[in-house]
């Protein structure tokens, strides 16, 4: 018997998106997030209206899983959502700039970067920093190095960090370098160092297990996606020399933060073997 969603389910879905209320609304654009392929082909037009709602919360969960279902048609669902991107509600703002980054728009990524560089809000700054990352186009590097440096939120700073990893190059180390020794957040220095040793600054490591070595609670979750990212995303050549030191450091964190073993020890696992 197939899990596949009928097309009596998808329409029931849609009809309740179409005359329902808002609480209705989004029970139904939550399920049909869930259903993928079998619904997006019919669903989009009704999620693109709902776009248009006055209600932020409809607005949201519509951007949402426009995200999630609209991939076949990722013209017409990304040009709808970044019609969006300036909504007067954050909430939106950022559900629609992370659903551009699912659909990887790319010719969402100038709006974006002008909401990194001047939302109000630092949840949309943040978001717009991580899906810069996504969409993969190094055209909004100049404006995360800005906000890597200015930007008075240190999450959003973090996330920036983050993106120079992923969109940068070697050429980036010294600047990165005098972030690292300029920057008064421990958490946001973790993330730089784990940027500059995925961009090949070997003497990056050492100060990034000092930290596991020393870290509280709070950090040493950070550090551990750190390294989930390191590991999981273009991971640096040098990355098999140095997997001994690093499961060595997630065994001594797993032993001071029992409740982080398991996270530590998906970690070890996912290094790949020391060479010899």
């Amino acid at each position: 018997m197939s899990d596949q969603p009928d097309n009596e389910t998808i329409e029931r879905l849609l009809s309740v998106c179409r005359v329902g209320n808002s609480r209705e609304q989004c029970a139904a654009l939550v399920e049909l997030s869930e259903m993928g392929a079998s619904a997006a082909a019919v669903a989009i037009p009704t999620l693109i209206a709902l776009l248009a709602s006055p209600e932020e919360v409809v607005r949201a969960n519509a951007a949402h899983t426009l995200g999630r279902l609209g991939g076949a048609q990722s013209d017409v669902a990304g040009a709808a959502l970044l019609a969006l991107v300036q909504d007067s509600d954050p909430i939106v703002r950022s559900d629609v700039i992370e659903a551009l980054g699912a659909l990887k728009y790319q010719p969402s990524v100038d709006a974006i970067a002008a909401r990194l560089q001047s939302d109000a809000d630092a949840t949309v700054r943040a978001e717009a920093a991580e899906t810069l990352a996504e969409l993969g186009d190094d055209r909004g590097l100049p404006i995360i190095l800005r906000a890597l440096a200015d930007d008075p939120d240190d999450a959003v700073r973090g996330y920036c960090a983050s993106a120079v990893a992923r969109l940068g190059t070697a050429a980036m180390l010294p600047t990165l370098r005098q972030h690292t020794t300029d920057e008064p957040s421990v958490q946001v220095k973790a993330e730089l160092l784990g940027a500059r040793y995925q961009l090949g600054d070997q003497a990056a490591l050492p100060a990034f297990l000092a930290l596991m070595s020393a870290a509280d609670e709070d950090l040493a979750i950070n550090l551990l996606n750190v390294l989930d990212d390191l590991i999981a995303r273009n991971a640096p050549a040098t990355l098999a020399d140095d997997s001994a030191l690093i499961a060595a450091a997630l065994t001594q964190l797993a032993e001071r933060f029992e409740q982080l073993g398991p996270h530590a020890g998906a970690l070890r696992i996912s290094l790949p073997a020391p060479t010899a």
